[in-house]
C-alpha cells in the first residue's frame, strides 16, 4: 500500500465515511498524518493535536461540498450509542505487593491510618486491585489490568485475576524493559504470562512506556496483540500521536498493522513524578484533559497505577471515575475500546442515488451504531429493516443501526 493509500483509509476510517464517498488530501494534510501516525513527529505543546485539526479540516470541507451541492453527508458516529467521547480505564501492576521496608521507605506518600494497618498486616497499600474493581463495579465501568509478569508471579492471586477476567476486565501484559525492541523477549514474557493465567494476552503496555515507533509495533504485531496503549508521554499529558483516536499504525512500507494503537493521553506518574504538582493541581490537570478529548469527542485513555490508589494523588482516582460517570461518555477497558472501534470500522456503509434520492445500505457489526446525517432543509427520511430514527430536525438525523437496514433521505 501507498503512503497515500494509508493515509486516505485512516480518514476514511475515522470520520466513518459511507463507501464511494470522495474527498481531497493536500500535501501537507498527507505529510501531517503520516508523520504523527509513523510515530516520526510528536507535538511540542500540550494538547495540541495536528491529526485531529486535519480530521476537522476534511469533515469541514466534505460537509459544506456535500451540503452545498443538495446532497446529504453520512457517517459512522464515533462512539457507541453517538456519546460524546469515549475513555478507556488502564492500569499498569508494576507491583502487586511489597515488604514493610520498602513501605517504610515511602512512608510519607501514606496516611498514617494506613501505616498502622500495614504494621498490624491489616493491610497492603501496594495491592488495589480488589479495590480499584470494586470501584468501578459500582459504576457499572470496567478496566484494563497490565501485568509485568517477568517481576513477579501471581502466586495466590491467579484466582482472582482469572475470576476478574471472567467478569468482563481486561488483563493485559505489560511488557518488560527490553520487550520493545527485541523480539525474543517479548516472546519470553508472552509466553510467562500465558503461564501464569492461561490466557494469551490481547493487550499490552511497555513498561515506563519504552517504544521504538520503528520496531515495537511490528514486534506486538509478529505476537498477534490485539492492541497497544503505550504511545504517550512520561512527563505531561497529552497527544502525543497528534490525535485522540484509535488507530492502525503504519509499517515500514506504510502497510496499516493489524494492532491497533490506543494512544495514551494522561499517565499519573506524570502529574506527580515529573510535574510535581499537589493533589488539587494534578485534579486540574485531569480535568483539562477530559475536557480537550471531549472537544475532539475522542478517547481519553488514563493510566492510573493500581499500586498507587491509596497513596497521595493516586487517592483521587475514585473521584475522577464520579467525573467521568456525570458525562455522556463510553467508558470501558481498553479491550472493548479496542473491540468497539474495529467492528464500526467492519460496519459496512454505502451510499447509492436515484434522481434526488440518497440511499444508504447499513451492515452494523455491533448494534449500538449510530449513523449520523446532516442534510438539506426540507428533506425527508425514511428507514427500512432493522434501522430506527434516533432523533431528527430541520436539517440533521440520528439513525441507531441496530442490525442490517437502509436509509433513504429525499432531498428537494
Amino acid at each position: 500500500m501507498s503512503r497515500e493509500d494509508y493515509v486516505s483509509n485512516f480518514v476514511r476510517n475515522t470520520l466513518g465515511l459511507p463507501i464511494g464517498y470522495d474527498f481531497g488530501l493536500s500535501s501537507s494534510d498527507m505529510n501531517t498524518i503520516a508523520e504523527y501516525l509513523s510515530g516520526s513527529k510528536s507535538p511540542e505543546r500540550v494538547f495540541d493535536a495536528p491529526v485531529n485539526s486535519v480530521l476537522n479540516t476534511i469533515k469541514s470541507e466534505i460537509l459544506d461540498e456535500r451540503l452545498g451541492s443538495g446532497k446529504p453527508f453520512v457517517r459512522k458516529a464515533l462512539w457507541p450509542e453517538g456519546v460524546d467521547f469515549a475513555s478507556a480505564l488502564t492500569h499498569d501492576a508494576d507491583r502487586l505487593t511489597a515488604p514493610l521496608s520498602r513501605v517504610m521507605k515511602v512512608r510519607k506518600r501514606f496516611s498514617l491510618s494506613l501505616m498502622i494497618k500495614r504494621i498490624l498486616s491489616l493491610d497492603d497499600p501496594y495491592w488495589n486491585i480488589e479495590k480499584m474493581v470494586n470501584l468501578e463495579a459500582g459504576l457499572n465501568f470496567t478496566s484494563s489490568f497490565y501485568l509485568l509478569v517477568h517481576d513477579y508471579n501471581l502466586n495466590g492471586r491467579r484466582d482472582y485475576i482469572k475470576s476478574i477476567a471472567a467478569k468482563g476486565w481486561d488483563v493485559g501484559l505489560h511488557g518488560s524493559f527490553g520487550t520493545h525492541e527485541s523480539a525474543e523477549r517479548m516472546r519470553e514474557d508472552f509466553s510467562v504470562f500465558e503461564k501464569e493465567t492461561g490466557e494469551k494476552p490481547k493487550g499490552i503496555r511497555e513498561h515506563y512506556l519504552k517504544f521504538d515507533p520503528s520496531k515495537t509495533w511490528q514486534i506486538m504485531e509478529d505476537l498477534g496483540f490485539m492492541y497497544d496503549t503505550t504511545w504517550g508521554f512520561n512527563q505531561k499529558p497529552g497527544f502525543r500521536a497528534g490525535v485522540c483516536f484509535p488507530y492502525h499504525p503504519p509499517s515500514s512500507d506504510f502497510e496499516p498493522l493489524n494492532i491497533l494503537e490506543l494512544p495514551l493521553v494522561l499517565m499519573d506518574t506524570s502529574l506527580w513524578g515529573y510535574m510535581h504538582l499537589q493533589e488539587e493541581e494534578g485534579f486540574a490537570e485531569v480535568e483539562q484533559a477530559i475536557s480537550k478529548v471531549k472537544e475532539h469527542n475522542g478517547l481519553f485513555t488514563i493510566l492510573w497505577h493500581q499500586e498507587a490508589l491509596q497513596m497521595k494523588g493516586g487517592r483521587l482516582y475514585p473521584r475522577i471515575l464520579k467525573r467521568l460517570a456525570g458525562e455522556n461518555c463510553f467508558v470501558s477497558n481498553a479491550e472493548k475500546i479496542a473491540e468497539w472501534w474495529l467492528s464500526r470500522e467492519r460496519s459496512e456503509l454505502r451510499e447509492s442515488k436515484r434522481g434526488k434520492s440518497f440511499s444508504y445500505t447499513v451492515q452494523p457489526k455491533d448494534k449500538r451504531l449510530v449513523i449520523d446525517a446532516d442534510c438539506p432543509k426540507g428533506y425527508k427520511l425514511k428507514v427500512q429493516g432493522e434501522c430506527r430514527v434516533i432523533s431528527s430536525s430541520e436539517n440533521s438525523a440520528e439513525i441507531a443501526g441496530n442490525g442490517e437496514g437502509k436509509i433513504t433521505i429525499e432531498v428537494p
